[in-house]
């Protein structure tokens, strides 16, 4: 009977160790998965960011369209990557409500991984604004070029209408020609 309390309170003490460690277990399993997902994200920016700096606009129509097509792919990676972002950043949020050791590192790594992050934005940004005006500059020209040719078509038809005639069969056939 005498052993009895001091055995409940060496459990107690064990369990109150036990719940200590599960707690910094999981607050090292949280950093550790912050900072894995920061560099993954990292990784992935600066992979992006080596394609955009590389990338130079075509001249022709078509190769600009392949850009495009790039680009539009692009996009759903960047919202993926938006989202482990936003996780990234709860994470970190949450060990720095916990009070870690390692707060510097944590607060370093997220302003990291965010500026960076509003970097690889302003660049995409601009490069798809380049693409964009690009495109619509070669398409300005297309239909520039498609009229001309509408109007030399259209020239050589009211041209072809010249040596018809005044009399009423050759007015009536180029009334027919003319009319379209």
């Amino acid at each position: 009977q005498g052993r009895v309390p001091s055995l409940e309170r060496h459990y107690e003490e064990l369990q109150a160790q036990a719940g200590e460690r599960a707690r910094a277990l999981e607050a090292g399993l949280a950093l550790y998965t912050m900072l894995s997902e920061a560099g993954a994200c990292g990784l992935w920016v600066e992979e992006k960011e080596q394609w955009l700096n590389g990338l130079a606009l075509p001249e022709r129509l078509e190769d600009l369209e392949v850009v495009q097509q790039r680009f539009e792919t692009l996009e759903p990676e960047m919202n993926a990557l938006a989202a482990r972002i936003t996780a990234v950043n709860d994470i970190a949020e949450q060990l720095l409500k916990a009070k870690p050791p390692g707060k510097d590192s944590i607060v370093t790594t997220q302003k990291q991984l965010n500026h960076r992050w509003q970097q690889f934005r302003t660049l995409a940004d601009g490069k798809k604004a380049a693409l964009t005006s690009a495109l619509s500059i070669q398409n300005y020209h297309l239909e520039c070029t498609e009229t001309q040719a509408w109007m030399r078509e259209k020239t050589k038809v009211i041209e072809s209408t010249q040596g018809l005639g005044n009399d009423l069969a050759g007015v009536l056939a180029l009334q027919r020609k003319l009319a379209g």
